[in-house]
Parts: C-alpha cells; sequence; structure tokens
C-alpha cells in the first residue's frame, strides 16, 4: 500500500504549495446499450456531495466525453454538444454519423473521430468550431481511428490493424496545416494499438488484446523526431481499462487502471512487470485522477436499467464521498483546475518541471539540453537534461531556483 501511494503521489505536477480545490468532474449516464426511455443524461459533480443535472438529450449511447477548465464536450452516437462549466449548453451538433473520441486542442478548436469498429475500414477525423459546433475541417484516414491526443502542435491518433493480425499505426497531423505529417508502423503485436498517454516528452500508445488475452505491447514515441520503441514483452493486463499514466524516477512509469480483475483498481510498473495488489474492490465502468487533490473519481453501474454511483477515494484507498448519478454511468472526466488555482511551474523558456519535490531526477518538458541548480548560498551546478530529466541524486537536499542555461526566469525546486 505505501508503494502505491508514493508512486501515485508524483500524478502532482505542482509548484512548493498548491492550493487544494474541490474536486470537480462531469459524469455522463447513458451506457453502452442505452438508458431508460433512451435519454443519456450530463451532470455535474463537485466535492463534497454535490450534483447539478447539465442536460438530457435523446440518444441510446455515449460515445465521448472530454473537459477542460472552461468547456466539456459530450458526444453520442449522432450529436456532439458543448457546455462551459456552469452548465450552459453553448451548441449542439446532430446528424452526425459515428462522432466519437472529442478532443478540444483549445477554447475555439477542438476535434472529433469519426468512425466504429476495430480495423473494419476507413474513417475521419474532423475539426469543430468550439463555440458553435460547427465542423470545419475533415481529414481522411486509411483506417478507423481509435484513440486521439493533442501534444506540442500535433494530432496522434492510433490506427488499430484489422484481423487477424496487421500493423498498429500511429497517424500524426500538423495542427497547424492540419495535413497527416506521417503514419508511424509499429508492428503486428501492436495491431490491437488503442489508448494513448502523455509522458514526458513522448507518447504511450498502449495495444492489449482483449477477452483475457495478455498478449500485447507498448509503444513509447518521441514527439519531435518520432523515433519509437516497441515492447512486446507479455504484461499482465487483460481486457482493463487504463485510465493514467505515473511518471516516477530514472524514467520509469507505471499505469493505474483496472486490470486483469473485473471491477478492481491496480498500479502497474511497466518496466519491472510488477502488478501490485487491488487497494479499491468495486465494479469499475469509468475512472479519471485529480491530479491536483490526488483524488481517484470513478463510477459504479447498477447493471443497465438501474441508477449508479459516483466515489471519490484518495489515494490511500479510503472513501470520501459518494453520490447516485444516471442510469448505467459509464464516462467520467475531471474538469481540470483553472489558471487561478494551480499554477504550474513553466519558466519562461516554456519548460516545466515535475515531481516538486524530487529526489533522484526531476522530468523536463521541453526543449532543453541543460539546467542551472542554484542553491540558497548563490553556489549554482549545470547538469544535462538526457531523455527528458536530469539526475539530482548528488545534489544535496534544501531549495533550488532551477532554469535553463542563460538569462530565464527561474523555478523553485524542492530536492530531498
Amino acid at each position: 500500500m505505501k508503494k502505491i501511494i508514493t508512486l501515485i503521489s508524483l500524478l502532482a505536477i505542482s509548484s512548493i504549495a498548491i492550493a487544494q480545490t474541490g474536486t470537480s468532474a462531469i459524469v455522463v449516464s447513458g451506457g453502452p446499450f442505452g438508458a431508460l426511455n433512451n435519454r443519456v443524461v450530463v451532470q455535474k459533480y463537485t466535492y463534497p456531495n454535490q450534483l447539478v443535472s447539465i442536460d438530457s438529450i435523446p440518444s441510446s449511447s455515449v460515445t465521448g466525453l472530454f473537459c477542460t477548465a472552461s468547456k466539456t464536450v459530450v458526444t453520442t452516437t449522432a450529436e456532439l454538444s458543448i457546455y462551459n462549466q456552469s452548465g450552459t449548453r453553448l451548441a449542439r451538433t446532430s446528424n452526425l454519423s459515428g462522432v466519437r473520441a472529442p478532443i478540444l486542442i483549445n477554447d475555439s478548436v477542438g476535434v472529433a473521430l469519426f468512425g466504429f469498429g476495430v480495423g473494419a475500414g476507413k474513417s475521419t477525423i474532423r475539426f469543430f468550431n468550439a463555440n458553435t459546433g460547427a465542423i470545419t475541417d475533415t481529414i481522411a484516414v486509411t483506417r478507423e481511428a481509435g484513440y486521439a491526443l493533442v501534444q506540442s502542435g500535433k494530432l496522434f491518433v492510433s490506427l488499430p490493424g484489422g484481423f487477424p493480425s496487421t500493423e498498429g499505426q500511429v497517424a500524426v497531423i500538423d495542427l497547424s496545416t492540419r495535413t497527416v505529417q506521417r503514419t508511424l508502423n509499429l508492428g503486428s503485436r501492436m495491431a490491437s494499438i488503442g489508448q494513448l498517454f502523455t509522458i514526458g516528452d513522448s507518447v504511450l500508445a498502449l495495444a492489449t488484446i482483449s477477452f483475457g488475452s495478455r498478449v500485447g505491447g507498448i509503444a513509447r514515441i518521441n514527439n519531435q523526431n518520432f523515433n519509437f520503441k516497441v515492447d512486446t514483452t507479455v504484461f499482465p493486463i487483460g481486457s482493463g481499462n487504463t485510465f493514467g499514466v505515473i511518471p516516477s524516477a530514472n524514467d520509469s512509469y507505471s499505469l493505474i487502471g483496472s486490470f486483469n480483475t473485473a471491477g478492481t483498481i491496480s498500479l502497474l510498473n511497466l518496466p519491472t512487470r510488477l502488478l501490485t495488489s487491488q487497494f479499491i474492490n468495486k465494479p469499475v465502468t469509468g475512472a479519471d485522477i485529480d491530479r491536483v487533490n490526488n483524488r481517484l473519481v470513478f463510477t459504479d453501474a447498477a447493471g443497465f436499467t438501474g441508477r449508479g454511483k459516483l466515489y471519490v477515494y484518495n489515494l490511500n484507498g479510503e472513501a470520501l464521498d459518494s453520490v447516485t448519478v444516471g442510469v448505467s454511468p459509464e464516462w467520467v472526466k475531471v474538469i481540470p483546475a483553472g489558471p487561478n488555482s494551480v499554477r504550474p511551474q513553466f519558466s519562461e523558456a516554456g519548460i516545466k518541471l515535475y515531481p516538486n519535490p524530487a529526489t533522484n531526477q526531476v522530468q523536463v518538458i521541453g526543449e532543453v539540453k541543460e539546467l542551472s541548480f542554484t542553491d540558497i548560498s548563490g553556489r549554482s551546478t549545470v547538469l544535462p537534461v538526457i531523455n527528458g530529466a536530469a539526475t539530482i541524486s548528488h545534489l544535496q537536499a534544501g531549495i533550488y531556483m532551477v532554469k535553463p542555461v542563460g538569462s530565464y526566469k527561474p523555478i523553485k525546486l524542492i530536492v530531498r
């Protein structure tokens, strides 16, 4: 349990003191086969024990949910709806076909995937106006897209292979030109490629086989030069769901999710292949992590016709709150804290450091080759940044002002 807490605490990318805020999340109920009366219900949860209904959409299935600090996008099989975080609907686009997996690139532009079925055929990636919901541009891809992720001015889209086993791919789209920059072929063991996550300067792509098989792979893709490394070792992951990536020291990282045993939440250390014992044992239908308050938010469905619950736990596995939500809840996303409550540790050069405090290594987001560490006595040490990290194990414990070599505003870092 102590190991779980230590690893998960690295989720907080913070300054020396981050203001604790009330956890807020959007939960969408409707289930994979539709709720009672074929209605999808959108609700906003605020910790503790506050639930407000936002909308009720006539639809048979929820296909996507995405939240920023200011807006929420919900997709059903034929509609795309946009809300502000006060609960006002800003726009709704209807008569769509197969819309899913929405992402907001910024407050003005979003993107969604169109098409269903793993490897069954072609699909499109469509940009939309995040204020009106109007479709603006369309990009065709040769396969049915799985998941999408925005990083460093690029859109990464997973493209699963067909059956029995063609190559899994990732399409890289330049957001400035809205064209496919390149397509990465990750190999046949990545044929079931699905979820994408950000870790440092890389995109982490997961491929797991459904129906309990433990054969799959993980690809780590550099977002600048597109070099990638595929690890196709057998992982103790069945058909479960991953909802978080946790970076840790020495270029290590772990996944938090529902693996192997349905309805439990565990931690998987990828380099060591160690799967911790479950620390939450409830049926999990959707989950997300509040990275500011280190809380886990997840939903528990009472079948396809009964109202389910939303739970909030701390990362010790202790229950903090629960509320009854709609019928068969499946989607939940934490609303990210706005700039007034969390101020990420960026320098003028656009880098970010985490974790903070740090012990052996500090991860660096941004293009920089060297960092200057200055202690409270004014003594400076210049350290190289290698593979997105600086090794600080030989520094004395204390407070350091850190910046790229040159005249940039420093970041305050605690070394332990």
